[in-house]
């Protein structure tokens, strides 16, 4: 066949536009399309196997009379002859394959003409489905018309290749022979400076760690080793920066000569962003392994992808892949209650998103939790469904927690929504650009005058320097939390805690503040550390007591033996008394100490205090002087509580004796009884409280009351602030140990020249109130017989006991600690009667010789003898019902009477 002349497309800039073509469908399809349909050259695409026309433009369709419609599914042979002898069966691929793109010169059957001689190159090309040929057909009945036309197509197409956003180059003997502008700009080298590159300076545009990658492509090349067109490698741009590229070359005749042809497209910013999204991923995968909430990715119909550690650990799993094979998709477990999974699946279906979507789910182990689902749908740019991403936080405390707020203050409900924390938008000069009511709710301002303040006007005490140094941490994104004081619009200052944090609003920064009242927080912490002082305070006076007691046990004691052998009218009989008198206060002091200390003997009855303040308010009349008046409102509806009634009155007649004392000039005092309920707020804010039912009793005056210091101070032991002499400083800290032993709380409020009340609180109980029973004594002056064992550490006590008992006509043994007492049990060839035990002993306890004893004398009585209450023997200060006890110090007849009844009981 003769070398290709005629009108067309000449063989060389077919090639140059084919690998075109070729490179830019790999970016762009639609590109290509352009091109095609564009042209005034009549181009077809062919199946490369079975010689099909897959697509072709109107030029093409023209050619052949036809319309395209017509065309598309023939085989191309249908319609073009060979006019050179050519196996029909053989194909147009089977042609390209045998000799190469050629300018193919064929009989073209036309719908309403006589036949026409046309041009037909072909080459192969690579589309979305898969290998075609591309056939570029041009008219050569008349060579002299289609001469002109080959050169306006060839100009047409040299400007398309110029102008070209893809480079294009042709490479021979180890330079450039052509180039486009497209390439140059990649390079940033004009075209010029490309064509006059050495081979050398070629090489040196090669970026150092692609250079033997590509001098191995050459070798391969000239070796013929079956190399792939596309590749990538870095070139180095005249600046010195490095350039990614996407080669697609081919061999082609260039002049007679061979030569590369290759199309150069810049791939640096997808080479940068694959970078940055292999960043983010590690970045971001990262995020999803380590959250707390619990992530997943599940498919359109539910089924679990992925999920992290967090979410397969909240349902009790102990790895993702174990959470995923047990669960089948969301609906199988996540939603218990069908109505709530079809719920949530109808907010997904028509908004694509679902937030805090709120449901109570069951975990592996059974048990129920609440979960918080947030779920978004993910589409391609078509809008198809891909997948589904969300997170679920575990609610179940908080749901738990509003579940007993709404049971037990529900009629608050209201309330709480409204007394939420304030928060506070301020600009980066500390200026309040927003608020929210809470935060005029607490500062007393209105939204509009809020907005006209800053952070200096609550409180401008505060150095202004100290408020620009949080303001700068803030721009440094540190999230600062204080403790401050503010002053409210009506003056009053309470303490707030702020949490301050930085806000990017409209590219501004903004300092977003949450501020809490804590000024009951406060107090309460002031009352845990006042609970704290008064505990170690009762533990030493608890401890002061019980060997004080030994002691007045002692003296008193002797005392009363040697006044029983005194004359009582010898001087020495007075001496005597007066010793008794100052064992008598002594005693009372000790009384008040373990009453503070709460180590005293209750013996509790269920009471109604309006009859015990009906009995105490005769006595009360007539300690009191006429210019102070008692007013008694008693609670006809009262509950009743398990109390010492003799203690109760012991409270009574203190507090009043206290306010008759702070209304020098007269007054008023005022006893009232009612019921009360301690809920949750109520607990909140007053320390180591409790909720439940209570009896309220108050005692108030109208005298010249406390300030806060002397108030925080009122229950301590010895704390008084009457004179010298005048009291011990241990009423309010009986009242407060009775009180406090009762499982009762005591509050005390007072201001300058507005009087005091104190307010007790008793548990209500249930039942019926305990009839008196009449105290029938024995005769302490009886003799005895029997044998008794003293167990008592302390000599001196010891001692004085076995004397008064024997004096008494018993037998008595004596031991100091628990392991002799035990010996002389077991040596004794007689009965022992009655032990008598000291509770708090070293060594072994009263009640551990007790119950060593049991096995030697099962018949034994027991009566147990302290000056100190122990847990043994006594809980919450009430004697266990089937114990003896004496409380130290006692008297001679205590003792003997004690003791008689212990042997007859």
């Amino acid at each position: 066949m003769d070398s290709f002349n005629a009108p067309g497309i000449q063989a060389d800039t077919f090639q140059i536009l084919n690998s075109f073509w070729e490179s830019t469908a790999l970016q762009s399809k639609d590109l290509f399309h352009e091109i095609l349909f564009d042209t005034s050259t009549p181009m077809a695409i062919i199946s490369f196997k079975e010689g099909k026309i897959i697509d072709l433009n109107e030029s093409f369709a023209h050619l052949t009379r036809h319309v395209q419609s017509e065309l598309i599914g023939h085989n191309l042979l249908e319609y073009f002859v060979w006019t050179n002898p050519m196996p029909v069966d053989s194909g147009i691929g089977m042609l390209w394959r045998e000799q190469g793109a050629q300018n193919l010169e064929l009989k073209l059957k036309t719908k309403t003409t006589d036949p026409r001689i046309v041009s037909l190159c072909v080459q192969p090309v690579t589309l979305g489905t898969g290998m075609c040929l591309l056939c570029s057909a041009a008219d050569i009945t008349d060579r002299n018309n289609d001469g002109e036309k080959l050169r306006r197509s060839e100009q047409k197409y040299h400007a398309l290749i110029k102008n070209s956003l893809q480079g294009l180059a042709i490479i021979q003997d180890s330079r450039f022979v052509f180039c486009s502008h497209a390439f140059a700009e990649m390079t940033g080298y004009s075209v010029e400076e490309l064509l006059n590159l050495t081979a050398d300076e070629m090489t040196a545009l090669i970026h150092p760690k692609d250079r033997d990658y590509i001098e191995n492509r050459r070798w391969g090349r000239i070796s013929e080793w079956p190399l792939p067109c596309r590749y990538r490698y870095r070139s180095i741009k005249k600046d010195g920066s490095a350039l990614w590229l996407d080669i697609f070359s081919s061999l082609i005749e260039y002049n007679e000569k061979p030569a590369v042809q290759s199309t150069f497209i810049d791939i640096t910013e997808n080479r940068q962003t694959q970078e940055a999204l292999r960043h983010a991923e590690e970045k971001y995968r990262s995020i999803f392994e380590h959250a707390f909430e619990g992530i997943f990715r599940s498919a359109p119909d539910g089924s679990f992808q992925d999920v992290n550690p967090s979410l397969a650990e909240m349902f009790g799993y102990s790895s993702p892949e174990e959470f995923i094979a047990s669960i089948g998709d969301i609906g199988q477990q996540l939603f218990i209650e069908p109505e709530k999974h079809t719920q949530y699946l109808h907010a997904l279906k028509n908004h694509g998103l679902v937030r805090d979507f709120e449901f109570e789910t069951v975990r592996r182990d059974g048990k129920k939790i609440w979960l918080s689902i947030h779920t978004r749908a993910i589409r391609d740019s078509a809008g198809r469904l891909l997948h589904y991403d969300g997170y679920v936080e575990d609610i179940t405390e908080r749901k738990q927690a509003e579940e007993k707020l709404r049971r037990a203050l529900s009629w608050q409900e209201a309330i709480f929504e409204e007394s939420r924390d304030a928060v506070i938008i301020s600009d980066a000069d500390s200026r309040f650009v927003d608020a929210n009511a809470a935060a005029c709710e607490l500062t007393g301002y209105s939204k509009e005058e809020l907005l006209h303040m800053s952070a200096r006007d609550l409180n401008p005490e505060v150095d202004p320097s100290k408020i620009d140094a949080i303001c700068k941490r803030i721009l440094r994104n540190e999230d600062i939390l204080e403790e401050t004081a503010i002053f409210t619009k009506e003056g009053r200052e309470i303490e707030v805690e702020f949490w301050h944090s930085r806000v990017i609003i409209s590219g501004e920064s903004y300092f977003h503040s949450i501020v809490r009242d804590i000024t009951a927080r406060k107090r309460l912490e002031a009352q845990f550390r006042q609970a704290q002082k008064m505990e170690a305070v009762g533990i030493l006076a608890g401890g002061v007591a019980h060997d004080f007691n030994n002691l007045v046990t002692i003296i008193k004691g002797y005392t009363e033996l040697l006044l029983t052998s005194v004359d009582p009218n010898d001087a020495q009989c007075r001496d005597l008394e007066q010793i008794e008198n100052a064992c008598r206060s002594a005693e009372t002091l000790t009384t008040q100490l373990l009453a503070f200390s709460r180590k005293q003997i209750l013996k509790p009855k269920i009471l109604n205090l309006n009859s015990i303040i009906e009995d105490t308010h005769k006595m009360l009349r007539r300690l009191m002087p006429e210019n102070i008046k008692i007013a008694v409102v008693p609670d006809p509806d009262l509950g009743v509580v398990n109390a010492d009634p003799g203690q109760i009155q012991h409270i009574i007649m203190n507090l009043a004796v206290n306010a008759r004392d702070a209304m020098p000039q007269g007054g008023n005092i005022t006893i009232e009884t009612a019921n009360a309920d301690f809920d949750e707020n109520y607990v909140m804010e007053h320390h180591q409280t409790k909720e439940g039912p209570y009896v309220m009793l108050a005692i108030s005056d109208n005298g010249i009351g406390m300030d806060d210091a002397t108030r925080a101070r009122i229950f301590e032991p010895f704390f008084t602030t009457k004179g010298r002499f005048k009291g011990t400083g241990l009423g309010l800290s009986t009242v407060y140990g009775i009180v406090k032993q009762s499982s009762g709380f005591i509050w005390a409020y007072s201001e300058p020249g507005k009087g005091t009340t104190f307010k007790i609180y008793f548990p209500r109980v249930a039942g019926e109130t305990t009839p008196e029973v009449p105290d029938v004594r024995l005769n302490s002056a009886s003799r005895g017989s029997e044998t008794v064992l003293v167990v008592e550490d302390e000599a001196a006590v010891r001692i004085l006991a076995g004397r008064i008992l024997r004096d008494r006509g018993y037998t008595v043994l004596e031991a100091a600690e628990g392991t002799e007492a035990l010996k002389q049990a077991q040596d004794h060839m007689g009965d022992i009667h009655l032990i008598l035990t000291d509770v708090v002993m070293p060594g072994m306890s009263g009640r551990e010789l007790v119950s060593e004893m049991v096995r030697i004398r099962p018949n034994m009585k027991v009566l147990y003898i302290s000056g100190y209450t122990d847990r043994a023997i006594v809980h919450n200060g009430i004697l266990d019902p089937d114990v003896a006890f004496l409380q130290k110090p006692f008297t001679i007849d205590g003792l003997a009477r004690k003791v008689q009844e212990a042997l007859k009981s």
